[in-house]
């Protein structure tokens, strides 16, 4: 048995008890356990509860107690166990306060008897401030879970701390995936570590960032993101980062349409003025052509006629051209789809690839639609570029043209009218669609291109020509196995063809004065030369402003304006309403080299346009019919 030690009392003297009692920091409390009355109290007791000692000694603690049968389940345990047992209740002071109670309690001998000895800690502030930052958490919790930015926490290392829904949601991976993991390792593109390094050291050293590039999906797909990167300070001490991310794949992508819409506004400007000077020379050239054919022996006219027929070529693709950067003016007519595909396959053939092969095999008989064949041209560039695209190495593509009629049922599953109809279809061997894909392929701006080879507007444009010319589209696709499109046309009737050499000899002749109005040089004195040698009198302006000065000269005798539209100083519009002011039967021509649908609307219904280059034989037939008009 171990000695005792020395100087150290078994017990303490009662008035230490008494002391400790009394100026305990906590309210102790002792009461009979079955009734709960209080047998005595100390002060801080009288203090917590508002009440003194002479009014608390014999009320029971329930009166006290806010939860009675909690208290008295408290209670029960302290007497089964026989010692010590905490447990908290909720307490209510004489002046109403609720105070939350830690209580710890014990059996004890009191004056004889078993009682309870229960040290009561007022905890209301602390709870008060536990409930408060639990709040403060939650909200805090919300904030970041909720925040539509994805939010991802580093500590010092660049390890991932925490991530939210949002980061997630934009990079797919899971919290539990990245957690302790080194960040930029599985969010950085191999060419873009580097930069995704330096930025990370930075802001764990304090310096914060706000950059747009690009980071990597759990699925190896790049995404267009803005970061702000935030240094984490703890005690003004640099402890980690935290990155903000929001996905701009969206901007970024309509930001590279509208940048690829202007530079078509600007290619199709381009288009115009080229398309214009074009038009002129080839005018001079072709009216020369015409002239010098009327000189020439019959051995050899053949060489003139190959060089008209050359120029009604090389017309037709500036008309494709300006078909494709939508500066063309829109004029339907029947036109025969065998003849327009064919003078089409010179403008397809190099917008794809040598090892790609290229076919068209005409349908049997002819079939003739009513369409503006440019906009033609533009169905098949659109469609034959989309094709090219959809292979990836060898392959070939095919167009076809057949001849349909459409039951009552089909007609109403296409949206178009039952009859008879022309097949255009373009056939791939390329990569095929997924049916999500095929179902938004005819959306504005939808493209499944890398970023630069693709604007989303082909296959739209394609949907709103065919649906301008009362046709209708229908697609076929399997991943693998290639796609084809199927354009439906009304099918028309073929109209005569003119006579595309007409003799000089017979050619209407007159002996009016007729104002040429046309500024570029050469291919006004052509037509002037042309028209001479019909008999007219002939007067030459340069442009609008010349030509007015002279019909108020000689607008006695002037019988008919032949004027082209597009001018300096004033167009052909503009000279038409001055002359119209002042002699509204006077009758007028107009030429253009250019696409200028805005200028051609504002001619009065009926007006005689020509396209340059035009046939000398049209102009001279349109001349005098507008002038025996005016005579009758």
């Amino acid at each position: 048995m171990s000695a005792k030690p020395e100087g150290r009392p078994e017990f303490l003297p009662p008035e230490v008890y008494q002391e400790v009692f009394q100026r305990a920091n906590d309210a102790i409390i002792i009461f009979n356990p079955v009734d709960e009355i209080i047998l005595e109290v100390n002060p801080r007791a009288e203090e917590l509860y508002g009440c003194p000692r002479s009014q608390l000694i014999g009320m029971s603690l329930k009166s006290f107690t806010l939860d009675v049968p909690r208290g008295e389940e408290g209670i029960a345990r302290v007497l089964e166990a026989g010692r010590y047992h905490n447990f908290e209740t909720a307490h209510r002071s004489r002046s109403g306060t609720v105070l939350a109670i830690l209580c710890s309690a014990s059996v004890i001998q009191f004056q004889g008897v078993q009682a309870i000895l229960s040290i009561n800690r007022d905890v209301t502030g602390s709870r008060r401030v536990e409930r408060e930052l639990q709040q403060q958490s939650a909200h805090l919790h919300a904030l970041i879970d909720e925040n539509p930015l994805g939010i991802v926490v580093l500590d010092r290392a660049h390890r991932v701390i925490a991530c939210n829904r949002a980061f997630v949601a934009i990079f797919q991976w899971q919290e539990e995936e990245i957690l302790n993991r080194g960040f930029d390792e599985i969010i950085a593109p191999e060419e873009l570590k580097q930069e995704a390094q330096s930025l990370t050291h930075a802001v764990t050293e304090g310096l914060p960032f706000h950059v747009s590039t690009r980071r990597r999906r759990k699925d190896q797909m790049l995404v267009d993101v803005e970061i702000h990167g935030v240094p984490l300070m703890i005690d003004n001490q640099p402890s980690g980062s935290f990155g903000l991310y929001q996905d701009i794949s969206e901007r970024v992508s309509l930001q590279h349409q509208l940048l690829e819409s202007q530079k078509l506004e600007a290619v199709g400007r381009l288009a115009g003025g080229v398309a214009h000077d074009l038009n002129n020379m080839m005018t001079a050239v072709t009216i020369h052509a015409q002239l010098l054919h009327a000189k020439l022996p019959p051995a050899l006219q053949q060489h003139t006629n190959q060089i008209c027929i050359a120029i009604d070529r090389a017309s037709s693709t500036v008309q494709q051209l300006l078909a494709f950067s939508r500066k063309q003016a829109a004029f339907p007519r029947v036109i025969s789809l065998k003849d327009a595909i064919t003078d089409s396959t010179a403008l397809l053939r190099p917008l794809i690839r040598e090892e790609l092969d290229l076919t068209f095999v005409p349908g049997e008989p002819d079939l003739h639609v009513r369409m503006d064949p440019s906009h033609l041209a533009q169905v098949l560039v659109n469609l034959v570029v989309n094709a090219k695209d959809a292979i990836p190495g060898r392959g070939s593509i095919l167009v076809r043209t057949s001849m349909r009629t459409l039951s009552l049922q089909y007609s109403g599953e296409l949206d178009v009218i039952a009859g008879d109809y022309a097949v255009i279809e373009v056939l791939d061997t390329g990569s095929g669609m997924t049916p999500e894909i095929k179902a938004r392929i005819f959306e504005p701006f939808f493209t499944t291109k890398e970023m630069g080879k693709g604007t989303g507007l082909g296959l739209s444009t394609v949907y709103g020509v065919v649906k301008q010319n009362k046709g209708a589209i229908e697609v076929w696709s399997e991943v693998g196995q290639g796609s084809s499109f199927r354009i439906f046309l009304p099918l028309e009737q073929p109209v005569a063809r003119e006579e595309s050499q007409t003799k000089p000899e017979s050619l209407p002749r007159g002996s009016e004065t007729v104002l040429l109005v046309e500024d570029e040089h050469t291919a006004r004195e052509a037509i002037a030369e042309f028209l001479e040698n019909l008999g007219y009198v002939t007067i030459q302006a340069a442009n609008g402003r010349d030509a007015l000065v002279l019909y108020n000269e000689h607008k006695a005798g002037i019988e008919l304006v032949v004027s082209d539209l597009i001018m300096p100083h004033m167009n052909g519009f503009e000279l038409a309403k001055e002359v119209w002011n002042r002699d509204a039967n006077l009758p007028m021509i107009f030429i253009s080299g250019h696409g200028d649908e805005e200028l051609r609307s504002k001619l009065p219904p009926g007006s005689r346009l020509f396209q340059k280059p035009f046939r000398l034989a049209h102009l001279a037939s349109s001349m005098r019919k507008l002038l025996d008009e005016k005579s009758a």
